[in-house]
């Protein structure tokens, strides 16, 4: 019969199992409860003292929060320099016209990056790069997605810096244990991510959903503005150099809306004269890309690469605004206020009540009320926003200013945090705090970018969840039912059969709550198990961390979460493609524990 103390301890992990399966609150706030629960026995005399009182707020000085913010800092400064941006061009140039081949690049390159940043950053990362192939490619974004988010998923488990609970597990493991370096889980990992490849790559055909398009933004201006927002390259003829982009627009309808020279001109206004040979960037339809080629000796390209990254969802896009009723720009033409060496917009066509004006747009004069499709640079539609000629519609785009002349500055931080790391120069979260704080030293970051790109939320779930792995393994609860657990399998169990409970119980709790809380509660159990079965307690704990990482059949994992709603996924797509890809996990895992026994 258990004491006191486990009985308590029980308690509280069942009571925290059901909080974070019904969800009455946020997973943050049902883990706070819990660690004043705890505090609760440190103090009031009646109840069974579970921990001591300084270990009581030890999370949120532990290495693993410290490393976790470090983390979300650096993933904040690498999107703000670009440096990724490459990336999609490097895809694009091998992936050829294979929308297999891109999905398989776009795969790899997310679980790479996985490894580095944790898994829903890089998942976040990577979301605008295959907004970018998916456009370019014109390739469903479904069909990128799923197993982009996938790959994240395994490609967290090569450091351990690239899952929460790999991230957690040196605070979970029981004293006098061996602490995991970065590279420890490596051989497990790798395995997972290439066998997830070629899984997606051999079944994806019965995996991603019947439907894969649903409504974007493109197809909502076919329908309401009866614009194509599809862009076509041109290569500028010789004998037409330094012709005005007003006077093509004037003569086939079309708009200009970039040029490169090779230097790249992003809505150029109408007096800018284009050189021969240049390649541009032309919206129109398809009668007046007819007329384009019919006369002149433009030749169409079936890609221009910078061009391209240039014009990425990034960078730019398609925007929607409106004229205010105070706007004092009512009243006046487009061509009176030089709409796009004034404020940057390229304007495709105005909805007006029940008309949509698509032709002669320079000498229409706006009215309270209009509705201008535009394209315009990010920047300058943050701008607007300030402004009160325009109310911006469109919210949904990037706000951060990009920052690629410091990619180098980037580049060294990240050398240098993560080679403290990987050399064991420092531990893991002074070395990637000191990248993060590099990052802000070398003005990628204010300050302010940093506090808001940390997921308080996140931090505070783990903090909390810190000290109650150290009581479940302090008061004996672990070894309690790690032996109930060797009585179940019998005298003497073969390895494989405790890799297996290990295994399979926390892909189990892994899918029914937070991999972080399943990590607090499996991980000592694990241990202890090994102590007990003479198995090697280190290995199971490693088993255990990666097990509840590895589940992909519910969007109860963060990158699925994040993924579902850009991808209109339900969560029947999730069980069909992820219910195997889980089954796969657990087998290797398996196999790689036994393997090393």
């Amino acid at each position: 019969m258990p004491g006191p103390e486990i009985i308590a301890v029980l308690i509280l992990l069942a009571v925290l199992i059901g909080l974070l399966i019904l969800e009455p609150f946020t997973p943050d706030v049902s883990a706070m409860l819990i660690l004043m629960a705890l505090g609760a026995t440190c103090y009031l005399p009646f109840l069974p003292k579970l921990l001591e009182p300084d270990l009581l707020f030890s999370g949120f000085s532990s290495q693993a929060v410290v490393a976790l913010v470090g983390i979300m800092v650096i993933a904040s400064a690498i999107d703000r320099t670009g440096i990724l941006h490459p990336l999609a061009l490097w895809i694009s140039r091998l992936g050829k016209q294979s929308a297999a081949a891109k999905t398989a690049l776009l795969s790899l390159a997310t679980g790479s990056i996985s490894a580095i940043i944790q898994n829903l950053g890089a998942a976040a990362l990577c979301m605008p790069l295959a907004n970018r192939i998916a456009a370019h490619g014109k390739i469903p974004l479904q069909q990128l997605l799923m197993p982009m988010g996938f790959a994240a998923i395994l490609g967290g488990s090569i450091t351990m810096i690239g899952a929460g609970p790999l991230i957690l597990l040196n605070d979970l493991i029981p004293r006098g244990m061996e602490p995991f370096h970065l590279l420890d889980v490596a051989p497990l990992g790798l395995t997972l991510l290439l066998s997830g490849l070629a899984y997606w790559a051999l079944f994806h055909k019965w995996l991603l959903p019947e439907k894969l398009a649903s409504e974007t933004s493109e197809d909502i201006y076919r329908e309401t503005y009866g614009v194509d927002p599809t862009y076509s390259y041109w290569r500028w003829p010789a004998e037409l150099d330094q012709m005005p982009v007003g006077e093509l627009e004037n003569r086939f309808g079309c708009h200009v809306i970039a040029i490169a020279t090779p230097q790249i001109r992003l809505s150029p206004h109408r007096e800018v004269c284009i050189p021969g040979r240049a390649t541009i960037a032309v919206l129109s339809t398809p009668q007046e890309l007819k007329k384009l080629q019919e006369h002149t000796s433009a030749v169409r390209l079936s890609e221009h690469l910078e061009l391209e990254e240039a014009l990425s969802p990034a960078n730019a896009g398609f925007a929607e605004l409106v004229v205010p009723p105070a706007s004092p720009l009512i009243g006046n033409t487009i061509r009176e206020i030089r709409i796009r060496r004034s404020y940057g917009i390229t304007p495709l066509a105005i909805h007006r009540g029940d008309t949509v004006i698509k032709s002669n747009l320079r000498d229409c004069s706006l009215g309270a009320g209009d509705s201008i499709l535009c394209h315009i640079q990010w920047m300058d539609l943050a701008n607007l926003e300030e402004s009160r000629n325009f109310t911006v519609i469109t919210r949904d785009f990037p706000h951060i200013t990009k920052m690629p002349e410091k990619a180098g500055l980037a580049w060294l931080w990240l050398a240098i945090g993560f080679g403290a790391t990987l050399f064991g120069i420092a531990p893991t979260g002074y070395a990637l705090l000191l990248a993060a704080i590099g990052m802000v030293a070398s003005g990628i970051l204010s300050m302010e970018d940093a506090y808001r790109a940390i997921s308080w939320k996140t931090v505070f779930l783990l903090a909390a969840l810190i000290p109650l792995g150290v009581a479940v393994a302090d008061t004996g609860t672990a070894e309690w039912i790690a032996n109930q657990g060797l009585a179940l399998l019998g005298s003497e169990p073969a390895p494989v059969l405790i890799f297996s409970l290990v295994a399979f119980v926390g892909a189990a709790l892994g899918l029914m709550m937070s991999n972080l809380g399943a990590a607090v509660v499996l991980v000592p159990l694990a241990a202890q198990l090994g102590v007990s079965s003479g198995v090697d307690a280190r290995l199971l704990v490693l088993v255990a961390a990666v097990s509840v990482s590895h589940v992909f059949a519910l969007p109860t994992q963060q990158v699925n979460a994040l993924i579902m709603g850009p991808g209109g996924f339900s969560t029947r797509d999730f069980i069909r493609a992820g219910s195997g890809l889980t089954l796969l996990a657990i087998v290797i895992t398996i196999a790689f524990g036994v393997a090393w026994v």
